[in-house]
């Protein structure tokens, strides 16, 4: 009977050590458990605030793009508008410096036409009488004073052309004189031997022409006689009988 306790006893110990001995070793599977769940936790918080920070940071970088492009297209703007005001302003001052000039030339236009007149009224009411000469080749030419600032006489051997300058862009011929014949012009006489012919032309007149410078003109081509009466007056000159 003792015997029999004694084995009972010693197999109650033995179930309490391997029970001891299970739970020790579940304990330690639950720890061991515990911690590769901690591990994994840590991992996936690190990955997690990685990829936040990422996504954060590309945001940032996004954001500071957007603000850059919004700033340049801002500073473009402004500097656009700035130029087209700038381009208006000197626009303005172009077209003012225009009018300006554009008054200024016609305020010495009109001067101009104004002391042009002057001087055209006062060599129409000089004296006629008063002459200067040209010494052509075959005769010497005498011509009123009064014109030979606006006068401009070409001469050859055998002829002299008068041309009225009172335009100096635009001459006008008032009369030939000529040694020799000149066709629709008319023999004057004859000096020393010497055959003398005389042209004059019929003048005609631009739309622009003033009044002043046509009577000018006109006077001109009258004052011929005066060239006539000079040489009807020289020395050996005769007259043709009409």
């Amino acid at each position: 009977m003792a015997n029999a306790k004694h084995i009972k006893g010693q197999d109650d110990t033995r179930a309490a050590s391997t029970e001891a001995s299970g739970r020790h070793t579940s304990g330690g599977k639950h720890a061991c458990g515990d911690r590769r769940t901690a591990v994994i936790a840590a991992v996936i918080v690190v990955a997690i605030v990685a990829v936040l920070a990422v996504v954060l940071g590309g945001l940032g970088s996004s954001g500071v793009l957007s603000s850059g492009s919004e700033q340049a297209i801002v500073t473009e703007g402004s500097d656009a508008a700035s130029g087209q005001a700038s381009g208006s302003a000197a626009a303005d001052a172009e077209e003012s410096g225009s009018s300006s000039a554009a008054a200024a030339a016609g305020g010495e236009s009109s001067a101009e036409d104004s002391s042009a007149e002057d001087a055209a009224s006062e060599r129409l009411s000089a004296d006629p009488s008063k002459t200067f000469t040209e010494q052509a080749d075959f005769a010497a030419l005498s011509y009123p004073q009064r014109w030979k600032d606006v006068c401009r006489i070409e001469t050859d051997k055998s002829s002299a052309r008068y041309y009225a300058t009172v335009r100096p862009d635009e001459e006008v011929l008032l009369f030939t004189v000529s040694s020799q014949p000149i066709d629709g012009g008319s023999l004057l006489g004859s000096l020393d031997g010497q055959d003398l012919y005389l042209k004059t032309e019929e003048p005609s007149f631009g739309k622009d022409w003033q009044e002043y410078e046509k009577s000018e003109v006109l006077a001109m081509l009258e004052d011929v006689n005066v060239l006539i009466d000079g040489l009807t007056a020289t020395p050996g000159f005769t007259a043709t009988d009409n």
